[in-house]
């Protein structure tokens, strides 16, 4: 059994000798624990280049490791919102989506992005059935 310490090793390893960008963000991802803006600056192009490839859970990921990444909570939103919409385009709704979305809602001042926020889980709840009358 390996610890989280050698896995984390291993993969900033691999990520140091790979040439292709976005496998060399994949183990990024996995090998960095502290916040580092420069690596979530490369998470989210690799997100954006997975999404337009057609791999959307696997740009979720990164979008959504590019957020707890980042220390600017303006841009840590930003990247949230963009993990939430590649995890429903990849049938993540409920899954990864929901929660993606009550956890800015709970974190996010009012204003335009947590309007977003509530807008993005009405209509995913609606869509999916998962809303109460008592939400609204």
């Amino acid at each position: 059994m390996h610890t989280d310490d050698e896995r984390r090793s291993v993969h900033a390893r691999l990520a140091a000798v790979l040439d292709d960008p976005d496998e060399q963000a994949m183990h990024l991802a996995r090998a960095t624990v502290d916040p580092d803006e420069a690596i979530a600056v490369q998470l989210e192009h690799a997100a954006r280049r997975l999404d337009r490839r057609g791999a959307p859970k696997s740009a979720a990921f990164l979008a959504e490791r590019a957020a707890e990444l980042t220390t600017d909570p303006a841009l840590a939103t930003a990247r949230l919102l963009l993990a939430a919409d590649l995890y429903q385009v990849a049938g993540e709704g409920e899954a990864h989506v929901l929660p993606l979305l009550e956890r800015l809602e709970e974190t996010l001042q009012p204003g335009p992005d947590h309007a977003r926020a509530l807008l993005r889980r009405g209509w995913l709840g609606a869509m999916t059935d998962s809303l109460s009358f008592s939400e609204i």
